[in-house]
């Protein structure tokens, strides 16, 4: 009798074991064709938009050749379709950056915003400082998570250079007891959080962050404004050691 048990209970774990090692074949096979898809859609939008968007700024060349140099009117049209070219392509550069599985990882989501960052005080005088720190730790972040964090710091850094009068701006990311806090602050002039709050940009920096459940708080006076970004760790994918 106790070996019929027994044998039962061998069969039962076999079974179980089985559907378990199903289970990880079947999500593994499933995260290698999202990993396929999505490059290969990153490779295909460059190429796709890359070309359209060349073609539109070759065309408005010879279009601008055509034109007398004295119709003011017409060239300020045609500026104003190569600003909208660089614009769009501007726009779609983070989308593709996104796309493209080799930047799931949070060290690479927080070295393209200190890029970024640095980039836009490039020929200013604000000085772009950064820190970042996370103990070795190594995070792979779903497309969700990377595409909103990007977001919402690229947003801070607009606001920061258009509007703060800022002479500093310093980027820091921190791991403390398990959390993530990602900050961004200015010595600016500051402004009223309440009344932008109304305003579509903060609206969206707090859709986002709720999006990804982390907690996001904005601060602003006269010495300056500092926007603070709260991760808990177990809501991010993948979690463990470098």
């Amino acid at each position: 009798m106790i070996l019929i048990i027994l044998l039962i209970l061998f069969i039962v774990y076999i079974i179980l074991m089985l559907n378990e090692r199903r289970r990880k074949l079947r999500l593994k096979i499933k995260l290698e064709e999202q990993f396929k898809i999505r490059k290969q859609t990153a490779e295909d939008f460059h190429d796709d938009l890359g070309n359209k968007l060349t073609r539109i700024t070759v065309l408005s060349e010879v279009l601008g050749s055509m034109i007398d140099k004295d119709d003011t009117e017409k060239r300020n049209i045609l500026k104003k379709i190569r600003c909208n070219v660089d614009e769009l392509y501007n726009g779609t550069k983070d989308i593709l950056w996104s796309l493209n599985p080799k930047n799931d990882s949070l060290e690479q989501v927080l070295n393209h915003i200190k890029d970024f960052g640095q980039e836009m005080v490039n020929e200013t005088p604000i000085l772009f400082k950064f820190d970042i720190d996370l103990n070795n730790k190594y995070t792979k972040l779903s497309l969700d998570m990377s595409r909103n964090i990007l977001m919402i710091f690229k947003e801070s850094i607009h606001n920061s250079l258009k509007h703060a009068k800022a002479r500093v701006i310093n980027f820091e990311a921190k791991l403390n007891n398990g959390m993530l806090l990602i900050t961004l602050q200015d010595d600016g002039i500051g402004f009223d959080v309440a009344h932008a709050k109304d305003g579509h940009g903060m609206n969206n920096m707090y859709v986002r962050a709720k999006r990804i459940n982390a907690d996001l708080k904005i601060i602003s006076n006269d010495n300056g404004t500092s926007v603070l970004l709260l991760v808990n760790f177990s809501t991010l994918k993948h979690f463990k050691d470098a």
